[in-house]
């Protein structure tokens, strides 16, 4: 059985979008129409699904597939699937009566930390609160443990100065951590708190700890896996304001990069952008402003998403605060003011 079968009948568009727009509308999430149009042709109308068996195997795998190239490919490609499967999840629940509830929260917690790179907070937080709902109704203490963790990593991402939604998520999640690799993630969240907070030894303490809960598996990076890559990523982002630890925060930074593969395009140029952070924090310029261009340089254009964007700002920003107009920085300055309005 196919996942994500397209549908390329014209009559039944509009059939299929009134599902979607449907189930997105009582989801109460943002309707964007380009990315409902992409969307459209992979929602099953009722007489295409197969058994109840065979649907929950589909979702099941379909679910599997957006984990697996999530961290992989750009987010604006894997939104129009995660639309359609949440759509379809929603009209089998109601149409077979059949429990769905954790394939939706972990919908829900996928589209939550998709919302991260498509900078949409909105949308982002109600999918978490989704995502809280359906675990607890599919009484899936895992995905309830996930979602807390993801949600205090995306609260970080989307409030750019406070902590106190990320600390409560975070202190929940290693409150009911119930597997190491749980207890990385936690641990990885209360780290870039403490970063956030100015608390360097707290944020070494549970850095330290992040990254020993980890898996040295060299798998792709996934939402739902502690993989050292990541947690050595989350160390480098919690250490990178620090000054004195900025050769531990190279280090973790340096390994994340090497510990990604080739094709996780974005999440090594995320620690790429880290070693810039802790360079321009321990006033290396040069070699932060070298960073950021083998950065952009290597990374393809239309993965080139707005959170990366936006970072290359703040980056940017950051080095004009403490040395405005430098030298250094030309390459970067340059680059952004070629940039379309």
């Amino acid at each position: 059985m196919d996942i994500f079968p397209r549908a390329t009948d014209a009559k039944s568009m509009d059939d299929r979008r009134a599902v979607l727009t449907k189930a997105l509308r009582m989801a109460g999430v943002a309707l964007a129409m380009p990315l409902l149009g992409a969307a459209t042709p992979y929602v099953r109308l009722e007489g295409e699904q197969g058994t109840t068996a065979d649907e929950k195997d589909r979702f099941t795998r379909e679910v599997e597939a957006i984990n697996f190239h999530l961290l992989m490919q750009p987010a604006i490609q894997t939104q129009p699937a995660l639309l359609a499967l949440w759509a379809n999840l929603d009209q089998f629940h109601r149409s077979a009566r059949v429990d769905v509830y954790a394939l939706k929260a972990k919908t829900a917690i996928l589209a939550g930390a998709n919302a991260i790179t498509l900078t949409d907070p909105t949308s982002g937080r109600r999918w978490f609160q989704l995502a809280h709902s359906y675990a607890r109704l599919g009484d899936a203490p895992s995905l309830i443990e996930l979602a807390h963790a993801r949600a205090a990593n995306a609260e970080l991402y989307w409030d750019s100065k406070g902590t106190k939604e990320a600390n409560i998520n975070a202190a929940l999640a290693a409150r009911r951590a119930s597997s190491t690799q749980m207890e990385g993630m936690a641990q990885g969240m209360l780290a870039r708190i403490a970063g956030r907070q100015g608390r360097a030894q707290a944020a070494l303490r549970h850095a330290e700890q992040a990254v020993a809960f980890a898996t040295d598996a060299g798998e792709s990076p996934r939402l739902d896996l502690w993989s050292a890559p990541i947690a050595h990523g989350t160390a480098a982002c919690a250490l990178a304001t620090f000054p004195e630890l900025a050769q531990q925060a190279e280090r973790h930074a340096q390994a994340s990069l090497q510990g990604y593969p080739a094709e996780a395009t974005h999440r090594r140029t995320q620690a790429r952008f880290d070693i810039a952070r802790v360079r321009i924090n321990a006033e290396q310029l040069d070699g932060a402003a070298d960073t950021i261009m083998t950065a952009i340089r290597q990374l393809p254009v239309e993965h080139l998403e707005p959170n990366l964007m936006a970072e290359v700002h703040e980056l940017y920003d950051l080095a004009e605060q403490r040395h405005p107009r430098t030298r250094a920085m030309r390459p970067v300055r340059e680059w952004l003011e070629a940039l379309p309005n």
